[in-house]
């Protein structure tokens, strides 16, 4: 079944968008015997219900999704059994809490106004003087790359602004990511040789693991030494002003207790490095499609424009211009 995928892989998603309905929602995919793609995929809610949640210990990821995923280490993504659960724990006990909202909506209305906002009005001004073309997936990307960063290591890489500068970590991420995509489609001795010689994308991704390494393990060393001063003087900041990667660090130490020193830096890492995974292409991708699909239905663009419209009426029965809802109205039982 390779040619065919091959042929359409400009037209991915719509190719297979019409191969799923003419299957009834689910396919098994055969490539060629020297490959690694054989798949199979489900677009049936009942089957992904099953799979992720219903029956789920059913379906590890096991050791040749581990070696794939390598690159990031031992993420919520490739790990099964205790060590799964006790990543998935650990991170719920950090987002759902109100401090971590609060961080949300305040880093979101910052990068919504400093950042995504500006950009777009930029590129808006200088239509009528020959067009600004965006790649919209670029701009997502950067912006939840920012975002991601700001809420999980405290600072801001600033990859998007008008400039779209290069910015190594972002770039090593995604070197990364593609070449866990590699991965998927060679044998895996293509990729171990390549890995052993330092060539090919095997040759980048050593690199790009570095880079992103030690991106993330200098920011973890600041916060320790952040962390010391502040018990040194007795001072907790608690969820006013709230610390995801503080209080990551808090958790693991309790967690490992003296196997931290040992341990607990790359767990650390690792746990970070699983939500940056989950927080910026998930939502990038998500958003670009929303856009691009709201573009090409006018209709939908035009309720969602009318329910706006109701809902930016302030106190005073004033329409606002801009408006950042705050997280609890973002859930509508009319929506």
């Amino acid at each position: 079944m390779l040619p065919s995928l091959l042929w359409n892989l400009s037209n991915l998603h719509d190719f297979a968008t019409r191969i799923l309905k003419a299957h009834g929602g689910t396919f098994a995919f055969k490539g060629p015997s020297f490959t690694n793609l054989d798949f199979i995929v489900t677009s049936d809610p009942t089957n992904v219900h099953h799979i992720v949640t219903k029956n789920f210990s059913n379906y590890p990821k096991g050791p040749e999704l581990k070696a794939i995923m390598d690159p990031f280490g031992d993420v919520i993504f490739n790990t099964d059994g205790d060590s799964w659960k006790t990543k998935k724990d650990i991170i719920l006990s950090l987002i759902k809490t109100a401090g971590f909202e609060r961080l949300l909506m305040k880093t979101l209305r910052h990068k919504l106004a400093s950042s995504l906002i500006p950009v777009l009005d930029h590129a808006a001004r200088n239509h009528d003087d020959g067009g600004v073309v965006l790649d919209l997936q670029d701009v997502m990307k950067r912006f939840t790359f920012d975002l991601t960063c700001l809420l999980l290591l405290g600072i801001d890489p600033e990859c998007l602004s008008t400039s779209f500068p290069r910015v190594p970590c972002a770039e090593a991420f995604d070197v990364i990511e593609e070449a866990i995509v590699y991965r998927h489609c060679v044998p895996p001795w293509v990729w171990k040789l390549q890995r052993w010689l330092h060539v090919g994308w095997e040759g980048k991704t050593v690199k790009a693991e570095e880079c992103l390494n030690g991106f993330l393990e200098e920011r973890i060393r600041e916060k320790m030494v952040e962390k010391k001063a502040k018990e040194s003087c007795g001072n907790d900041d608690g969820d006013d002003n709230y610390d995801l990667l503080m209080k990551l660090i808090v958790e693991t130490e309790r967690l490992m207790g003296d196997c931290y020193s040992t341990k607990g830096e790359k767990f650390v890492r690792e746990t970070v490095v699983s939500l940056m995974v989950a927080g910026r292409d998930t939502i990038a991708v998500a958003l670009s499609w929303f856009f691009w699909l709201v573009a090409t239905n006018p209709g939908a663009e035009e309720k969602i424009l009318e329910e706006l419209d109701r809902l930016v009426i302030t106190q005073t029965g004033k329409k606002t211009f801009t408006k950042t809802f705050s997280f609890q109205e973002t859930y509508y039982d009319d929506i």
